[in-house]
């Protein structure tokens, strides 16, 4: 029976653990606060989950959680047992912590929200962890957290007493979702849109599709699936959903569930736009970063009707809200703005971003990366990707082999400030010579090339010599 004061306990640890426990001190009586893989994040009172990954084995760091203040550690290598303290020995510390969470989730009795989309998973479920902390006890981890160790994570750091958890969740193969359905057990489910993402690993879009519908084939008949009805392949998984459904148009389709119409930049800077749902018009005026999250905002507001809250209730909320969605903004004195997106790149989110770019002030400079893991469609979407850009930006650079394409198909398309650099340093140096104070700067590229690091050098930089002009004036 779910029990809002029920805690990590030694007692709950060692029952849920029973069939993979080899040998643990544990003691009935200790409660820990969270699970963590990373001994650099212990706290005082934390799990320490010790398991191997592809750069570094967990095992090693099992003295310095110790050191940190981890209550307890879990691991699968009899060698790693601490001398003096308590410790949980496991045949495999990935399915131990798969089965704590799981079976947490089972002892607490809130509400499981999960998002699931080829782009826009993290912005989402930020955007509804922010909007419904307002009303209830909210739970949510900012991080990208998706996977078979991540979800898992999410679900322990979970208080019983919370009403609300929201849980993204991400795959790369058919039957990964499902999977995390099982063990995170949701009401409800947002599916943003299907995309190349990973199509490298998944095969087809048709496998990502099939992948992706876990997520509403899994939820309960008093459920709700929250479906983009934009997205035709989102929209087709009504057809293996028992649940409710809502279906959520970002383009003003009024045969969707809930609409979105009339929107526009307004003269302060804010997202004005309706939201249509039944007979009634709901007016938004929201802080965001751009018109393409609007499709974020209005599968949040999906769900939050789907929970019983009404447009207008989520409106008066949202009015006096300042997001923190995924581009990051930096604005160097002396009119040079920076606009960080150096998470992840994909045709989607890198269309978006170049919206973005587009409606800003004074010269249009973007630092475009790869955009991986597209598999065979990857040449395509690169090209379309520099058509779109020749009509965007005024300089475009470039680094990264797939992204050679990109410039080109700029190139031939009218652009003509288009570099392409070998490194981010050559990177560095090129948007030194082009930026200029009144300039914005877009940086976008997939994760692995580092990016981030080139838009910390040029903030630094960039601000020394914005201190330095001001000296001389």
């Amino acid at each position: 029976m779910p029990n809002p004061d029920r805690q990590l306990s030694g007692t709950f640890i060692s029952e849920s653990l029973a069939d993979e426990i080899i040998e643990s001190n544990l003691l009935s009586a200790i409660n820990v606060k969270k699970a963590v893989i990373d001994s650099r994040e212990i706290m005082q009172g934390d799990l320490f989950v010790a398991m191997r990954g592809t750069k570094h084995n967990g095992h090693a760091f099992v003295e310095e959680a110790i050191e940190r203040g981890a209550a307890a550690i879990l691991i699968d290598e009899e060698s790693s047992k601490p001398q003096q303290h308590s410790f949980i020995l496991v045949r495999d510390s990935l399915m131990a912590l798969q089965r704590l969470g799981s079976e947490w989730r089972k002892q607490i009795a809130t509400k499981v929200l999960a998002i699931t989309g080829s782009v826009g998973k993290t912005t989402t479920k930020n955007i509804a962890g922010e909007i419904f902390s307002n009303y209830e006890n909210t739970s949510w981890n900012r991080k990208n957290y998706n996977n078979e160790i991540s979800v898992p994570l999410c679900l322990l750091e979970t208080p019983a007493s919370s009403n609300l958890a929201i849980i993204e969740m991400g795959m790369y193969e058919i039957g990964e979702i499902d999977f995390l359905c099982k063990v995170a057990k949701p009401d409800i489910g947002i599916v943003l849109n299907v995309g190349p993402t990973h199509l490298s690993r998944a095969g087809s879009l048709e496998n990502i599709q099939l992948a992706k519908s876990e997520l509403p084939r899994s939820l309960p008949e008093n459920g709700h699936s929250i479906l983009n009805f934009d997205d035709p392949l989102v929209w087709q998984m009504r057809q293996v959903a028992k649940s409710n459904i809502l279906g959520f148009s970002a383009a003003g389709n009024t045969k969707a569930d809930v609409t979105a119409t009339n929107i526009e930049v307004a003269s302060d800077g804010r997202i004005v736009f309706d939201i249509g749902y039944k007979s009634e018009s709901t007016r938004f005026s929201i802080e965001l970063s751009g018109t393409h999250l609007v499709e974020n905002v209005i599968a949040v507001i999906s769900s939050g009707i789907a929970m019983g809250y009404t447009t207008e209730q989520i409106s008066q909320t949202m009015e006096n809200m300042i997001f923190s969605d995924r581009i990051e903004r930096t604005d160097i004195p002396g009119g040079i703005t920076i606009l960080n997106d150096t998470y992840n790149s994909q045709p989607k989110s890198l269309e978006a971003a170049l919206r973005v770019l587009d409606s800003s002030a004074g010269s249009r400079i973007a630092l475009l990366g790869d955009m991986l893991e597209l598999g065979s469609v990857s040449r395509a979407e690169h090209i379309a990707a520099g058509i779109h850009a020749a009509s965007t930006v005024d300089h475009l650079v470039t680094i990264g082999y797939e992204s050679r394409v990109l410039a080109q198909a700029a190139k031939e398309y009218g652009l003509t400030s288009v570099e392409m650099v070998n490194s981010n340093q050559e990177a560095i140096e090129a948007l030194l010579e082009i930026i200029d104070f009144g300039d914005t700067l877009l940086i976008k590229g997939s994760h692995s090339l580092r990016l981030d690091e080139v838009a910390s050098a040029l903030i630094s930089e960039l601000k020394s010599r914005s201190h330095e002009k001001d000296k001389t004036l």
